[in-house]
């Protein structure tokens, strides 16, 4: 079962809302590096790609964590454009919204979202302190 209530939004969103709910966000994991379009994405689908990655990368919320993703998500807008425009076969397009949603859920459980990581947290390892820093040698 999947959990309850609205997806959390990611603390860069919160952030940029001024909202007071950023600062109570704490080991929240970030976005590293841009995403790369795989290879197989191509035509008006990596021209989507180019569109999204620029918009969530100025927003920072987006890393190379989110390729796969987003790929799919970029392939999936076309097709379900292309179908619509053209209106063929709706048969495929039920069974592309269909494989969206699991590729969805499934993504999410990893936190390929950046609203999945919002509700992901990381605990970085302590730095052991030492204890001469605060007791003298009895020697």
């Amino acid at each position: 079962m999947g959990k309850r209530g609205p997806q959390k939004t990611p603390t860069a969103i919160l952030e940029k809302r001024r909202s007071w709910r950023a600062k109570t966000r704490h080991n929240e994991p970030g976005t590293i590096g841009l995403p790369e379009p795989p290879d197989w994405l191509d035509g008006d689908a990596l021209a989507h790609w180019d569109r999204c990655v620029q918009r969530l990368v100025n927003m920072n919320i987006a890393g190379e964590a989110d390729a796969d993703k987003l790929a799919i998500y970029c392939a999936t807008y076309i097709k379900f454009r292309d179908v619509f425009k053209n209106d063929k076969d709706p048969k495929q397009l039920d069974k592309m919204a269909k494989a969206a949603q699991l590729i969805d859920r499934l993504g999410s459980q990893f936190g390929f979202s950046p609203s999945a990581r919002a509700n992901m947290s990381i605990e970085m390892p302590k730095k052991e302190v030492e204890k001469k820093k605060f007791f003298r040698d009895r020697a």
